[in-house]
C-alpha cells in the first residue's frame, strides 16, 4: 500500500488470476469503509466511505505510470457514478475523462470576463395566494461554437476544481446587480428573494461569507433578500465546517434552504443541527405524487413535519395541475415547476414583475378525494 495523497492511496496486487477476484477485493474495501467508526473523544459515529477504481494489466496499461492513471479514471468515474462503489477501468472512461479535460480547459478561458454566461432565474410561488416569492438564480453556458453547455456537464467539472470558487463569485455578483436593478424599477416586496446555490467546497472557509458580505454593500442590496440552497450531500463532507459558515451567513441574516430533501441523509435530528429555514422537496417525490399513494403521504408528511419545526416548505419539478392541487391542498407552503413558470432571463423577469408576476390562474386549488 502506498499513499499518493490526503485521501488517496494505492493498492499493488500480484498473482490474481480472474477478474472476479479483484472485484470481491474491491467489494469488500468498499463494504468495510461504510461501517460506522466511533470517536470516543467527540462521543460521535462517522462514516468515511471510499470509491475505488481498478486497472488491470495489460489491458488498462503495460507500464506502472500507466496503470496508475488508469485506476485513478477509473476511481473518479465511481465517484461521480455515486462514490461508495468501485469501478473497472475501461476506454469509455478514457474518452469520458479526456472530454472532461476539454470542457474544464475551456471553462477556465470562459471565466476570464464571463461574457458567454447569464443567469436565468425561476420563480417560486405562494401555493395558497398565488404571488411570486422569489426565484432561484441558475446559470447558463452559451459557448461560441458548441452552443448551450448544461450545467450537468460543466457544475461538476467546476466543483472538482477551484473554478467553483470563481464562478460562484460571479453568480453572487450577478445576482445583486439584478436584485438591485428590479428594485429600482419596480420596488420589489421586502419578502422577494434570490436563491443562490452553494456547493460543498463553498461551505469551507470564510469566502461565501466575504462575497455575500462585499457584494450586498457594493451593490446596496439587502441581505435578506438573498437566500442560499445547499444539498443534504454538501452538509455531509465536514459537518463542523459547513454548520459554521451556514451560521455565519445566517447571522447576516441569509436564510437556508436544504435542497433535495428526501434523497440523501436527512432526518429531524439533521435539520435542527444545522438550523434549517425551509426545506425543497425533491422532484423525485413529485413527479409521481397522481399516481403513487406513497409518494403522495410523504409530501404531505414532509409538509407538516416541517412545520412542526417552524420551517418552510417548498415543492420543486411541479409539472401537471394535478401535482400544484395535491400539494396546495397539503398546506405546501411554496411551489416551483414548469407549470408554474420556466427559468427567464432577467429582463424578461422584470418585465413581468411589472406587470404583476403569479401563477397561472388554471392552477388555481382543486380539492382532491
Amino acid at each position: 500500500m502506498q499513499e499518493l495523497g490526503g485521501d488517496e492511496f494505492l493498492l499493488r496486487l500480484s498473482g490474481i488470476k480472474t477478474k472476479d477476484t479483484v472485484s470481491k477485493f474491491a467489494s469488500d474495501i468498499v463494504h468495510s469503509l461504510k461501517q460506522p467508526i466511533y470517536l470516543s473523544s467527540v462521543g460521535e459515529s462517522v462514516v468515511v466511505g471510499a470509491s475505488v477504481g481498478v486497472a488491470l494489466y495489460p489491458d488498462s496499461g503495460n507500464t506502472s505510470e500507466d496503470l496508475v492513471k488508469s485506476a485513478d479514471m477509473a476511481m473518479y468515474s465511481a465517484k461521480e457514478n455515486g462514490k461508495g462503489r468501485y469501478c473497472f477501468f475501461n476506454q469509455e472512461i478514457e474518452q469520458k475523462i479526456l472530454a472532461r479535460g476539454v470542457i474544464e480547459k475551456e471553462l477556465r478561458a470562459a471565466i476570464d470576463d464571463f461574457s458567454q454566461f447569464r443567469l436565468l432565474y425561476q420563480p417560486k410561488f405562494d401555493l395558497k395566494t398565488g404571488h411570486v416569492v422569489g426565484v432561484e438564480a441558475l446559470i447558463r453556458w452559451h459557448h461560441p461554437t458548441k452552443g448551450n453547455i448544461s450545467p450537468i456537464e460543466f457544475i461538476p467539472i467546476a466543483e472538482a476544481t477551484d473554478i467553483i470558487h470563481t464562478l460562484g463569485d460571479w453568480i453572487v455578483m450577478q445576482a445583486c446587480k439584478d436584485i438591485q436593478e428590479w428594485d429600482f424599477r419596480h420596488h420589489l416586496p421586502p419578502e422577494f428573494y434570490v436563491a443562490i446555490n452553494l456547493s460543498p467546497k463553498q461551505l469551507y472557509g470564510n469566502k461565501a461569507l466575504r462575497t455575500f458580505q462585499y457584494q450586498t454593500q457594493k451593490h446596496q442590496v439587502e441581505v435578506t433578500r438573498l437566500h442560499i440552497e445547499v444539498t443534504e450531500t454538501a452538509l455531509m463532507f465536514d459537518k463542523v465546517s459547513a454548520k459554521k459558515t451556514l451560521d455565519d451567513l445566517r447571522s447576516m441574516g441569509i436564510k437556508v434552504w436544504l435542497d433535495d430533501f428526501g434523497t440523501g441523509y436527512s432526518s429531524l435530528g439533521f435539520l435542527r443541527e444545522f438550523n434549517i429555514d425551509g426545506l425543497k422537496i425533491d422532484r423525485s417525490f413529485v413527479s409521481d405524487i397522481e399516481c403513487d399513494m406513497n409518494d403522495r403521504a410523504l409530501c404531505a408528511a414532509v409538509v407538516s413535519m416541517a412545520h412542526q419545526l417552524g420551517i418552510k416548505v417548498v415543492a420543486e419539478g411541479i409539472e401537471t395541475t394535478v401535482q400544484s392541487n395535491f400539494l396546495a391542498q397539503s398546506h405546501c407552503d411554496y411551489g416551483q415547476g414548469y407549470l408554474l413558470a420556466k427559468p427567464m432571463c432577467a429582463e424578461t423577469l422584470s418585465k413581468k414583475l411589472e406587470t404583476g408576476l403569479s401563477k397561472p390562474k388554471h392552477t388555481n386549488v382543486i380539492y382532491l378525494k
